[in-house]
Parts: structure tokens; sequence; C-alpha cells
């Protein structure tokens, strides 16, 4: 008996975002989802990633995903440079938002402090309120 065409397909969930308090629709909401593996805020090593123009002050994206736990970072690109822009101390001058709408104080949060899980058969949904520094 050969197993060489069997194919496992992973459980995925749907985890629903809502963006908020969007105040422009110039520009490009950034908006990406990271796994344990990944380096959390790291611009390239994301779990998923998606870049949209919005058009609304609130807006609703869907990703499919397995269970597990997940940190979500967004930025509103105003300028659509591809990248957040910051002040001389490193301070975001774009408005911004992680999942749990965690506050930044002092410095950038960890993965911890933005864990969600996303767990089977259960609907997953989380908003996301944009906010300045």
């Amino acid at each position: 008996m050969s197993f060489s065409n069997i194919v496992i397909l992973a459980q995925t969930e749907n985890l629903s975002i809502e963006i908020k308090e969007i105040n422009s629709t110039s520009g490009k909401i950034h908006i990406s989802i990271y796994s344990l593996q990944n380096k959390f805020l790291s611009l390239t090593d994301t779990f998923r990633f998606k870049a949209f123009n919005p058009s609304n002050s609130l807006e609703r994206i869907s990703f499919s995903v397995p269970p597990g736990k997940y940190a979500v970072a967004t930025y509103h690109d105003l300028d659509d440079d591809g990248k957040m822009d910051k002040n001389l101390l490193g301070i975001p001058k774009e408005p911004y938002g992680f999942s749990n709408n965690f506050k930044l104080k002092l410095s950038a949060p960890k993965f911890e402090d933005c864990q969600i899980e996303v767990k089977e058969n259960q609907t997953h949904r989380i908003e996301i309120f944009l906010q300045n520094y």
C-alpha cells in the first residue's frame, strides 16, 4: 500500500479582525499576524500579512489560521511608503494598534502582551482600535 498520495489537511479557523478609528482613507492599512515561531513586530517574519486601502472608519478582514496562539499588529501607512514612520526617539508617527488593544508605554509590546488564542470550533473576532502615541 502506498501512502504517497495521502494529503493531510490541517483544520483552520476563521479569525475576523475589526480595525476601528481609521481617520483617513489615504495610504494603506498593514496588518500582520504572528505565531510563536515568528519574530514579533518583524516586517518580514510574519505568519500572515495583508495591506489594503481603507474605505471606511471601520474595516473588517478575515484570515484562515490553524488553532494556536497569535498576536496581531497593524498600522495605517498614511503616506504609503511601506514603513511605519517614527520620530527620532522611535515613537510611531502613524496610527497603530495591537491585539488586546495594548497601549504603548516606554517600549514596544512583547508577543505575550498581545497574545490571543484561536481555538477549534469557536468564533474568533477581535477589535483593534487604531491609536496615536
